[in-house]
């Protein structure tokens, strides 16, 4: 347990769930709007880190941030579908009438990312590799408060076979008059931005594998959220899933992830430049995963004594708690 944390760990010192105040403008912005189209970044290392280097690492969709979401008393599967289904039918309309990135020139659908999207000095194979495989457990969140339906990003973390002689508390199971035994719990890494507080986290579920509007699909349901510490605004949304089949394909997704991520990140540890690459996969607007390939810009430590690290690669609203890959 101790060694598959440590790998964690590690790819949370170079790669976070960053907190996003506003999108980055050009490089060129002026210096008093610079400092409010900043990302915040904690914890950027190329050292094995503490846990707490994690606290306030977070990523904000400013405009999914506004407004206040109360949960709804009881929602049911049906009216959850149909809120679903339309935001889905949607999400197309919302992308033609984005002002934040028209026309959405640099979100690369992940199913035709190659080499050539990156920028010339990492166009390589394995950075190639290790962004498809970071898309392989990225999921799209929903979450229904009040009969709306606010969506974001997040990252599947952890999978880890429950050992208790209890059922598994997955809806199927609760209304079966045989739930099953064997379950498991997923921890989703995500925005607290995206899912509040147990109340959403009930009401929400995770959509894996949506690539294309063709790609096999899975939902799994939200069951609870913790933070990373008190004040800190990325979380855990705990899930479920009886699926064993599910379960075995999402270990070997991430042990994957972990280990091309580890020697992509080794192959290019020496080399010295002044700019990082910064990729994010995401589901812009609830729509299928994208891609957005960007550069670091500067660095300046805050007065909390978190480091405030700039960068220009595009997000919009849906992109809320997508992990960052910082190479």
């Amino acid at each position: 347990m101790f060694d598959f944390l440590k790998k964690w760990f590690r790819i949370f010192a170079s790669a976070v769930v960053a907190l996003l105040k506003r999108c980055i403008g050009s490089c060129g912005s002026e210096p008093e709007d610079f400092e409010k189209n900043i990302d915040i970044i904690t914890g950027i290392s190329n050292h094995f880190p503490s846990p707490d280097v994690f606290t306030n690492m977070s990523f904000k969709d400013e405009r999914q941030a506004k407004g206040d979401y109360v949960k709804q008393e009881q929602s049911c599967d049906k009216s959850y579908a149909s809120s679903l289904k339309e935001v889905e039918v949607d999400f197309e309309s919302s992308e033609a009438t984005c002002v934040q990135n028209p026309g959405h020139v640099n979100f690369i659908p992940i199913t035709e990312l190659k080499t050539s999207h990156f920028p010339v000095k990492f166009q390589d194979q394995d950075i190639l590799e290790t962004v498809k495989q970071l898309g392989d457990v990225t999921v799209k969140i929903s979450v229904l408060v009040s009969g709306k339906l606010k969506t974001g990003s997040g990252k599947i973390f952890y999978i880890d076979k429950n050992t208790e002689n209890c059922s598994c508390p997955c809806s199927d199971c609760r209304n079966s008059n045989k739930p099953r035994k064997t379950w498991w719990e997923l921890v989703v890494v995500t925005s607290t931005h995206v899912v509040t507080n147990n109340e959403e986290a009930e009401n929400s579920k995770c959509r894996l594998f949506y690539d294309n509007e063709t790609s096999s699909m899975v939902n799994i349901e939200g069951l609870w959220v913790t933070k990373w510490s008190e004040n800190s605004e990325i979380c855990r949304l705990i899930c479920v899933t009886c699926d064993e089949n599910l379960a075995n394909r999402l270990t070997l997704l991430i042990d994957n992830f972990i280990e091309i991520y580890e020697s992509t990140f080794d192959k290019f540890y020496d080399v010295k430049r002044k700019e990082k690459l910064v990729v994010i996969v995401s589901h812009p607007h609830g729509g299928p995963k994208k891609v957005t390939i960007g550069k670091s810009g500067e660095q300046i430590k805050v007065s909390d004594g978190n480091c405030v690290l700039a960068y220009t690669t595009d997000t919009c609203p849906g992109s809320t708690g997508a992990f960052l890959y910082i190479l």
